[in-house]
């Protein structure tokens, strides 16, 4: 749990002018560490992709679900939905994402490793979002 997981390094990643950052995401109501995303490329986060979500150990949400999962996102503590399931259809390949909603999330970039330890003192468990 100490090492700052690696970046998907994939095509999705090189669309998006080949740049990354680790996000932490908190739920807006309880401010529980919810998981990491990465983000790729610079603009505003209206999505989150299932292959993009990841815990503090660098497993994936993706690797838990596929394609066709119908649920929605929310926060273990509060039961507060954050996201709802979507295929996004306008990338090379169809991708299973969640839509972010109100009261939704707040998010924090991890620049290094002093924040990543800041952030890893709270544990993630990818299947508790899922509802």
């Amino acid at each position: 749990m100490g090492k700052i997981p690696k970046f998907r390094l994939d095509s999705s990643y090189k669309k998006r002018g080949g740049t990354a950052q680790w996000m932490a995401i908190k739920c807006k109501c309880c401010s529980k560490l919810l998981c990491l995303y990465q983000k790729d490329g610079s603009g505003n986060l209206y999505r989150l992709y299932a292959d993009r979500i990841s815990d503090l150990d660098g497993n994936r949400l993706s690797q838990e679900i596929d394609i066709h999962y119908t649920g929605n996102l929310g926060c273990p503590s509060c039961r507060t939905v954050f996201a709802i399931s979507m295929v996004y259809k306008k990338d090379i390949r169809p991708r299973l994402a969640f839509r972010i909603v109100d009261p939704g999330i707040t998010r924090t970039i991890i620049n290094g490793k002093k924040d990543f330890a800041a952030v890893s003192e709270s544990a993630i468990s990818l299947l508790s979002m899922l509802t």
